[in-house]
C-alpha cells in the first residue's frame, strides 16, 4: 500500500510541475544560500541510500566557488535529488560521484557546473537524444524493473533552462551514464547568521537526543509520525491540538515542535501566535500542512513557524528540516 501509494503521489507531483513549468507558472528564486551547507545536508540522506546497496559516494566541492550565492536552492535541490536518486536507483555496484566546479566567472556571474557519474546500467545510444522528452524511458524494460514516470528527467531539463543554465549526458551501455548540469548564479549577500556545523556525526547525534513535540489530530497520522521518529531514537510528546501544545510547553522545554495547522480547539497558527507573541519562546516549529499553495506557506511563516513540510510528507525532507533547525540552535547555544 505504501509503495503504491508513493508511486502515484510521484506522478501527480511530477505532472503539476510539468504543467506549471508548461504554463509559465514556475517562478525561480533570487535569495542568498551556502551551496556547501546544502550539499552537506543532502549527503545525509543520499549517503546511507548509496551504502544501503553497497555502492560508494564520492563528493566533492570546489572550493572557488563563492560561500555565499543568489540562486534558487530549493529547484536546485530538486534537480540533485532528481539526477542523484537515478543515479543511485539504476546503479547495482560501483560508485556514484558528485563533481561541483566553478567553470567561470563573467562580471560577479558564476557559472557553476554540478556532475552526477555512476557506473550503473547505462543508456543506449539510440536513447540519448530521447532521454529529457516526458514520459519517456530507456526501455520498457526499464519501466518494469525500475518504475518511474518517464517524467523526473524532463523536468530536471525544464528547471535547469529555466535558471539560465543547460544539461547534457553522457553514457555507454552496461558502463554507467554521466549527467553534467551547469547554472549561472550571483554572489550572494552573507546570511546574518552563526556558523553552522553539518557534520554528520554532530546532526545525528542532536536529533537522536532532541525533545519533540509532535501536535497532530488524526490518530493514524500521529501513529506514522512517531513510529518515522522513532527509527533515529527521537521519542516525542504528543498533542492533539493548540490548546494541548501549551499546556505541555508550560511544564516542558522542547528544542522543536512539528505542529499540525487544522486541528479542533486550537489550530497551529492560534498556537503559534500564542507561543511567539505572548510566551515569547523562539523554539523552532515544523509546519505540517496538507495545504502546499504558496498563501497557506506565507500564512505559516507569518504566524511565526520557521519551516514547513507538506504531507504527506518524505521522511528523508522531514528529518533534513530538523536537522537543519536542531544544528542552529547547538551553535547557538540553545540546546
Amino acid at each position: 500500500i505504501h509503495v503504491s501509494g508513493e508511486n502515484l503521489l510521484v506522478i501527480i507531483n511530477d505532472i503539476l510541475d510539468v504543467s506549471k513549468i508548461e504554463s509559465g507558472k514556475m517562478t525561480i528564486e533570487k535569495t542568498s544560500f551556502r551551496l556547501k551547507e546544502l550539499v552537506e545536508l543532502f549527503k545525509l540522506v543520499y549517503i546511507p541510500k548509496a551504502e544501503h546497496k553497497g555502492l560508494q559516494f564520492d563528493l566533492n566541492i570546489d572550493p572557488r566557488i563563492p560561500e555565499y550565492l543568489s540562486g534558487d536552492p530549493v529547484r536546485l535541490n530538486q534537480i540533485l535529488v532528481n539526477l542523484i536518486g537515478n543515479a543511485i536507483k539504476f546503479t547495482e555496484s560501483g560508485n556514484i560521484k558528485l563533481d561541483i566546479t566553478l567553470q567561470n566567472n563573467f562580471d560577479k556571474e558564476y557559472w557553476v557546473s554540478f556532475e552526477i557519474k555512476d557506473t550503473g546500467i547505462g543508456i543506449p545510444p539510440d536513447k540519448l537524444d530521447s532521454v529529457f522528452r516526458s514520459f519517456t524511458q530507456a526501455s520498457t524494460e526499464t519501466t518494469r524493473k525500475f518504475g518511474g514516470t518517464g517524467l523526473g528527467l524532463s523536468i530536471v531539463k525544464m528547471l535547469t533552462e529555466l535558471m539560465g543554465g543547460y544539461i547534457k549526458v553522457k553514457s555507454e551501455l552496461g558502463a554507467g551514464s554521466t549527467f553534467t548540469f551547469m547554472i549561472p548564479m550571483a554572489i550572494g549577500e552573507e546570511v546574518t547568521e552563526e556558523e553552522i556545523s553539518t557534520a554528520p556525526g554532530d546532526l545525528k547525534n542532536c536529533l537522536q537526543n532532541a525533545r519533540v513535540l509532535l501536535a497532530e489530530d488524526n490518530a493514524m497520522n500521529m501513529l506514522l509520525a512517531k513510529k518515522i521518529l522513532e527509527r533515529y531514537k527521537v521519542f516525542p510528546d504528543c498533542a492533539e491540538n493548540g490548546a494541548e501544545v501549551l499546556e505541555l510547553m508550560k511544564t516542558n522545554t522542547y528544542d522543536i515542535i512539528l505542529m499540525d495547522i487544522q486541528m479542533p480547539v486550537m489550530d497551529g497558527h492560534e498556537a503559534m501566535l500564542h507561543i511567539r507573541n505572548v510566551m515569547h519562546n523562539p523554539v523552532p516549529v515544523i509546519a505540517l500542512t496538507a495545504h502546499a499553495t504558496m498563501d497557506e506557506l506565507n500564512k505559516c511563516f507569518d504566524s511565526g513557524m520557521n519551516e514547513h513540510v507538506s504531507k504527506p510528507f518524505k521522511a528523508e525532507e522531514l528529518f533534513m528540516k530538523m536537522q537543519k533547525l536542531l544544528s542552529k540552535n547547538l551553535v547557538n547555544g540553545e540546546k
